[in-house]
């Protein structure tokens, strides 16, 4: 799951018993986390942290109604997103006129929903952030927050090797991340760059897919990409080798190599391996022609 915070954030009030009004006693159990972000400055956006449906909203709470002497509207502007695996989301103390989604409406992890504030029993903005499993009941949300660690019972993708070059689209400052989402640290930025080639596929959060790049520096949104027009292979695909072609490891083929057409059953980086039952030798996929 990505962050629900546009910007880096800190803790405030962990998921755990404190002591909510000073009495010196912990006699209120904080069912999720409070986050700020790290550098102390507001406006701060807030994202949808998973696909899911807006399942509550509330938008109508005024920024003057707050104060934790506050007795009536306790949780402010909040929303509320059920993801399919039956998580429900809940974001609380938004500020007024900032929700930007509606009671029914299918969001995408990355989607804006709104803005931290601090309506409702608050002491000021922050961003209240619970999580709540099938039954309702509340999980730490702390270990989910911008990493790969997926809800139980959730699916994860499976990346789907292919092999095609692509380049930025211009005017693009493309970030590379360590996974397949935004919820992954970004290792660097790409701007106006030369061919790059794409070795996997997958889903993930804040594009609709995400590519890996064959030199390892991590995943790349392929939403800002344009495809470089070359054979495009993948897993499946039919293919001839090219006259005159050698094996990945630099050996000779037979003739008749060349006149039949072969299925991809596997990639490996730019290694690809034809049907495995029978011709079995890996080629590098720039010896090979889509039919």
């Amino acid at each position: 799951m990505i962050s629900p915070m546009s910007k880096a954030y800190k803790v405030t009030s962990a998921y755990s018993w404190r002591d909510l009004y000073g009495s010196g006693v912990k006699d209120d159990f904080h069912n999720g986390i409070d986050l700020v972000p790290q550098d102390g400055k507001h406006p701060c956006d807030l994202f949808a942290a998973d696909d899911g449906t807006v399942t509550d909203v509330r938008s109508n709470v005024p920024d003057s109604h707050t104060g934790l002497k506050v007795t009536t509207m306790v949780t402010g502007n909040y929303v509320n997103i059920r993801t399919k695996e039956g998580y429900t989301l809940i974001y609380r103390h938004l500020k007024a006129n900032s929700v930007a989604v509606k009671l029914g409406q299918q969001v995408k992890a990355g989607e804006l929903i709104g803005v931290m504030g601090s309506t409702g029993q608050s002491s000021g903005a922050h961003l209240h952030y619970e999580i709540r499993n099938p039954q309702y009941q509340s999980i730490n949300p702390a270990p989910y927050i911008g990493n790969d660690v997926p809800l139980p019972g959730s699916s994860v993708s499976t990346p789907l090797p292919v092999h095609y070059d692509v380049r930025v689209n211009a005017g693009t400052t493309l970030n590379v991340r360590s996974g397949a989402g935004t919820g992954f640290p970004k290792v660097t930025e790409l701007k106006n760059s030369p061919t790059l080639t794409i070795v996997e596929e997958s889903d993930g959060a804040g594009a609709k897919l995400w590519g890996k790049l064959a030199d390892g520096r991590g995943w790349v949104a392929l939403d800002y990409t344009t495809r470089v027009a070359a054979a495009q292979v993948r897993v499946g695909s039919r293919v001839r080798v090219n006259r005159g072609a050698k094996t990945y490891t630099g050996g000779g083929v037979a003739a008749w190599v060349y006149d039949r057409t072969y299925t991809v059953d596997s990639l490996t980086g730019d290694r690809a391996v034809l049907d495995s039952r029978g011709l079995c030798t890996p080629f590098n996929v720039k010896e090979l022609a889509l039919v």
